[in-house]
């Protein structure tokens, strides 16, 4: 199965006062490291955000400007991939590795949709963690046109859209307890 993998990692963290939450250890490994484990060692690889060190070897870029949001960051990545499929990763989503592979396969037995995307929980459709059909996301960016501050959901919007029932893996890091929940269930995996 071929795809270019993009892993947002460039937030903020303000809720867990500014740390590096992507590189925080979960029972051992990083949450990027977790996401980056789970690509198959044929697929492009692009981080977006600062430099870090990695489990294996991958691109990195920056959203233009630094700090402007998560659809910058897919706009920066996008121009460093050229396979058919591009997976949209959030950094934070520590579990997401766990189901890439099926949400990837998932789109390609459905040719006619644009993007699979996983649904949380709540049934809320993640754009941050789902795999477009790349020509779909070049024209939805093109579409948006400035991307800067502008909310990730615009990538769902106008596309034909599988969901994907993610479960835990479509739960994201945004607190300590998030952390230590985490860390908890993938002690007892």
């Amino acid at each position: 199965m071929d795809y270019d993998l993009v892993v947002l990692a460039g937030g903020r963290a303000s809720r867990m006062g500014g740390v590096d939450k992507v590189s925080v250890p979960l029972n051992g490994l990083s949450s990027l490291d977790r996401i980056l484990a789970a690509a198959p060692t044929t697929s492009r690889v692009v981080v977006v955000g600062p430099e870090r060190r990695t489990m294996r070897q991958v691109s990195w870029c920056r959203e233009d400007p630094p700090g402007g949001g998560p659809l910058a960051a897919v706009a920066a990545a996008l121009p460093l991939t050229s396979a058919d499929v591009v997976l949209i990763a959030a950094g934070d989503m520590p579990r997401l590795g766990e189901v890439i592979d099926d949400v990837v396969a998932t789109l390609l037995t459905q040719p006619q949709a644009d993007v699979a995307a996983v649904r949380d929980r709540t049934q809320v459709l993640q754009p941050l963690a789902a795999a477009y059909r790349r020509n779909a996301l070049v024209k939805r960016l093109e579409h948006v046109g400035d991307p800067d501050g502008r909310p990730a959901r615009l990538l769902l919007e106008g596309m034909s859209v599988i969901p994907f029932d993610g479960g835990s893996a479509a739960v994201d890091c945004d607190t300590w307890a998030d952390i230590d929940r985490v860390t908890e269930e993938l002690g007892h995996a």
